[in-house]
């Protein structure tokens, strides 16, 4: 017995007991057992004892005759008392997440409960008496041992929330047919292999989630579910829907993800109200043409993020559709009906190219390839050749199908120096050759395998075995192909007499035909534009006179209009199309870049790669002016883009300017491998350790890049593994230990959280620019056994994260067993609203989504706000909703507890009339409370009028207008709206990094 949680609990039954008081609240009191003298309270009708270790509850609570609410959730509780059926005006019971296997009969004398929430206990059966809950509204069985539903589960004719997920269950009982008024099914997660014929009885149904079962069909009758919103069917075996779905004209969400389906039927464009679709990880080939004219379904998600969050109107991640090209994809609908509409309006041609690269280390025999697959009797480059950055040939083949197919075959130098702009080239849309030269052992192939799968979307990877002296290397082809499902062939070939040559080109052109997106339809007009770029782009040799190695954005435009096209959305589209194909470079997200397009990509790298090979440059440790660069860019026509060719080395993070200064310049790849000696004092230093499965080479130099403006000294104490940074107090110090795969970052000061943020928050930016890339944040231990240490016990970042929204105050060293606190453990940066921040920031990714909670006698506060707000709406920023957006015939009640389930903010606006309400204090303050200390919303509190809110759950929220003085009661009512609605604008912006981003360094 916690005698401390105890002597509290006595002293609260003794307290409610003298004021008598109906509500006794026991929860979070660490306690083993409740004292018997509750069985003294006979006026009570609310009793709270969740969040403790109670493993049973005292034979006195069936004295409480006048219960209305027991609520014990969250203890250790192995089974309820069999007297539990004298609490007969109990109306609700909440034994959620206990270890209780055993329901009692006699809960079936409970004729008034309303809800009931057994959920996350041990049951394998249900009493039959169940069926005598008459009254029963919400039914919570989920996360038991259910095998089977008894047959009087269909007497609950009032029933209208049955939740019977993650068990067991292999089929539901027929009488589920008799549930006329139930409105939300959730049956997910269990093994069914089918749904009742009497599904399709529900007709009050608004809810059904049947994902994560064995289902291979859907029932015929589901389409007399006339009033379904949301059909969730994810995670199955089906193959097809049925046509009759169109008829669920209310349907606003369905989700079909993770099934075998192709196609969407003819009738699905009948389903106007559908906002939200989720069709990742299926077999459609073909863009489903049914959803063109439903005018709520703008944006596509195609990224594995959209498929988990659903925060796009469609998702279609996983699937390998081949008629519209990626890049029309990512831009939304409006640029999908525009490709369609414009094939429908010309002549269309199909388009088959790809890039072929090929990669490895120097002298490898890379070039040799590129030149072989284009003709096997060219000759054998010198030996003293070599690749310097990137050569791109075109080389053509006719298909299978007789078609003639482009490759654009990039030969990539093997050189650690050029690792840094692997990233811009790596693509999807191609086939990786990996060219090994068996005479020698190199440190370097996993490296290669590895870039390639983080980078490529996992394209086909063809390793080649270049057997030079015919000596022959095993590699351990099934273990390769385990770990990296890219691996498609592994290919011997001996480059000097061609042998195994046609098997590899045979291999090559194979892959090649087999990309997604190879045969796509696209307008004739857009060939025709392609083509005379490629002809600007030809060599002096081959068009003395006209050698143009780029244009400006604006002459683009002006040649598609020349050809017709004169849609600027579509025009950029085509150009991004290009520059993945590997025919131009066009970078659409740099400012003065973008109004150039570099028509050969050789060109433009070669400028690059000149300062880069520099001796001289390489000599003073990777310093330069522009005046040197210059100089290394006389003739070919770099005369005239000189800052463009400096805004490329840094588009590539391969540079940056010193001193703040647009004339000197360094390389952190080339700046000496040690720092001058510099006094680190650790004391009272926060450590981070970031973990990394794989680390590219180059992260660090362009972390560096991204962060120079926070260098303490480029001269002198910043060399090519590390640097020391220095930020309003603070310094840090960080270095990558490649060898590990690590980055270790220390940072000491009296304002240590703002430079850690924003080293964290740079690192996670770098990480998401490579599409597989996973890296841990560790945090070093710090008990008396770890201080010392060379290699101290690491925690966790995120469990540590969750241990502290938790509640947890505390974790142990696996090494001394010490308990330490984890927010000394964390230091000043990571506390526990800076993780919820953290939380915040990445849910509000998109258009944050604002909930209104309000009292209906304070309306017209509620309109003023939202007059305030209108621009933000208007504008697509805010997603404001309200009760007032209810349409006759809706589930009031379902649809509000929805939107706040979904919501990222809650605007309350806080009045006397607000905390009355018995709906409002119990259902929407209390979820949302609930949903904020989660970390998963925003709460913001707007004082309207005087009220006591110090006095409730909300006295901890963040509460505006700053000065405390009621909306009501303030002599500008506009000014103070406006100063609210900027208010929750910071607070968003805040909380997402926008802010901190843009608010100057």
């Amino acid at each position: 017995m916690q005698k401390k949680g105890y002597e509290e609990a006595l002293k609260r039954i003794e307290q409610v007991k003298k004021d008598q008081k109906t509500v006794l609240n026991l929860s979070d009191l660490n306690l083993d057992t409740i004292p018997e003298s509750i069985g003294e309270l006979k006026n009570l009708t609310e009793f709270h004892a969740r969040k403790n270790q109670l493993v049973a509850l005292p034979d006195s609570i069936s004295e409480l005759k006048n219960l209305t609410r027991l609520d014990v959730r969250n203890n250790q509780i192995c089974s309820l008392p069999n007297n539990i059926g004298n609490l007969m005006k109990l109306i609700n019971l909440e034994v959620f997440k206990n270890k209780i296997t055993i329901l009692p009969d006699s809960v079936g004398h409970l004729k008034d409960l309303i809800r009931l929430d057994l959920a996350d206990n041990q049951f394998s059966v249900l009493p039959e008496s169940i069926g005598a809950l008459k009254q029963l509204r919400e039914l919570n069985i989920a996360a038991n041992q259910l095998i089977f539903l008894p047959e009087s589960i269909g007497e609950l004719e009032n029933l209208k929330k049955l939740n019977i997920s993650r068990n067991k269950l292999r089929v539901l009982p027929e009488s589920i047919k008799n549930l006329k008024s139930l409105i939300q099914l959730d049956v997910h997660s269990n093994y069914l292999s089918s749904l009742p014929k009497g599904i399709g009885e529900l007709k009050e149904m608004t809810e059904l989630d049947v994902s994560s079962n064995q289902i291979n069909s859907l029932p015929e009758n589901l389409n007399l579910l006339k009033k379904l919103l949301i059909l969730n069917i994810s995670d199955n075996q089906i193959t097809a829907l049925i046509e009759s779905i169109g008829e669920l004209e209310k349907l606003i969400e369905l989700n079909i993800s993770q099934n075998q389906i192709s196609t969407f039927p003819d009738t699905f464009s009948e389903l106007i109200k559908l906002n939200r679709i989720r069709a990742s990880h299926n077999c459609f080939q073909f863009f489903p043409r049914s959803i063109l004219n439903n005018p709520n379904i703008k944006t596509i998600g195609f990224d594995d993020k959209d498929a988990n969050y659903g925060y796009q109107n469609i998702s279609l991640f996983g699937n390998p559709i081949s008629d519209v090209p990626p890049e029309v994809l990512k831009k939304g609908m409006n640029a999908v009906r525009a490709y369609f509409a414009a094939q429908e309006n010309s002549e269309t041609l199909r388009l088959y190219e790809a890039k072929l690269l090929i990669v490895g280390e120097p002298g490898a025999g890379k070039t040799t390839l590129a030149k072989k697959v284009q003709d096997p009797l060219a000759p054998m480059p010198a030996p003293e050749a070599t690749t310097r950055g990137i050569a791109v040939e075109h080389h053509t083949f006719k298909t299978k199908d007789g078609n003639m197919f482009k490759i654009n075959i990039w030969d990539f130098a093997g050189q650690e120096i050029y690792s840094a702009t692997h990233r811009f080239f790596l693509t999807k849309r191609s086939v990786y050759a990996l060219l090994t030269d068996n005479r020698r052992e190199s440190e370097n192939f996993n490296y290669w395998l590895n870039i390639i799968e983080i980078l490529s979307e996992n394209s086909p990877l063809l390793i080649i075995q270049n057997e030079r002296d015919n000596r022959k290397k095993d590699l351990d082809e099934l273990g390769m192909k385990g770990r990296f499902s890219n691996i498609k062939e592994m290919l011997p070939c001996n480059l000097l007499d061609n042998r195994g040559l046609p098997q590899v080109k045979q291999a090559i052109e194979y892959h090649l035909e087999n990309l997604p997106f190879v045969g796509m339809t696209l307008r004739k007009e857009w060939v025709d534009v392609r083509n005379e770029l490629e002809q600007m782009a030809k060599s002096e040799t081959e068009s003395p006179g006209d050698y143009t190695p780029f244009i400006e954005e604006r002459d683009y435009y002006e040649l598609c209009r020349k050809h017709e096209i004169t849609d600027r959305t579509e025009a950029r589209t085509w150009a991004t199309l290009l520059h993945d194909l590997g025919v131009l470079l066009h970078f659409q997200d740099n400012a003065l870049l973008r109004r150039y397009m570099f028509l050969s990509p050789p060109w433009a790298t070669a400028a690059v790669y000149r300062v880069v090979d520099c001796r001289e440059i390489q000599e003073q440790n990777g310093f330069f002016s522009k005046a040197d660069a210059s100089a290394l860019w006389q003739g070919e026509r770099y005369d005239e883009v000189h800052d463009e060719l400096l805004a490329l080395m840094s588009e590539f993070k391969i540079c940056f300017p010193l001193d703040g200064t647009k004339d000197r310049y360094v390389i952190p790849q080339h700046l000496r491998g040690q720092p001058e000696a510099f006094i680190w004092d650790d004391r009272d230093e926060v450590r981070l350790l970031l973990d990394y499965r794989f680390l590219p080479k180059g992260v660090f130099h362009q972390f560096m890049v991204e962060m120079h403006r926070f260098l303490a000294d480029a001269r002198t104490l910043a060399w090519d593994t590390g640097a020391l940074f220095k930020r309003e107090g603070a310094e840090a110090w960080v270095e990558e230990v490649y060898s590990e795969n690590k980055i270790s970052v220390r940072v000491r000061g009296n304002q240590k959280q703002p430079l850690l943020d924003r080293i964290v928050e740079q690192f996670d930016a770098i990480r998401e620019q490579f599409s597989g890339l996973v890296a841990e944040k560790k945090i070093p231990c710090r008990c008396s056994v770890c201080v010392g240490r060379e290699k101290p016990y690491l925690y966790d970042y995120e469990i540590l994260k969750r241990r502290l929204q938790a509640g947890k105050k505390d974790t142990e060293c696996q090494v001394s067993f010490e308990e330490l606190s984890i927010v000394r453990l964390l230091g000043d940066y990571f506390t526990a609203e800076k993780i919820n921040r953290d939380a915040y920031g990445q849910m509000i990714s998109g258009q944050p989504r604002i909930f209104i909670s309000y009292a209906h006698k304070n309306e017209a506060f509620k309109d003023e706000f939202r007059e305030m707000v209108a621009p933000m709406e208007k504008s697509g920023k805010w997603n404001v909703w309200d009760d007032r957006w209810l349409l006759p015939g809706d589930n009031w009640n379902r649809e509000i507890l929805r939107h706040l389930e979904e919501a990222h903010v809650a605007v309350l606006l806080l009045t006397p009339a607000f905390f009355a309400s018995d709906y409002i204090y119990d259902e929407e303050m209390r979820r949302a409370v609930e949903r904020h200390r989660r970390g998963e919303m925003m709460l913001i509190g707007v004082l309207v009028s005087d009220c006591m809110f110090e006095e409730t759950p909300l006295r901890d929220i963040q509460i505006v207008p700053k000065d405390a003085l009621p909306v009501e009661r303030h002599p500008n009512r506009s000014q103070i709206w406006k100063s609210v609605a900027n208010k929750i604008k910071e607070t968003i912006e805040f909380s997402r990094g926008d802010r901190g981003r843009r608010g100057g360094w």
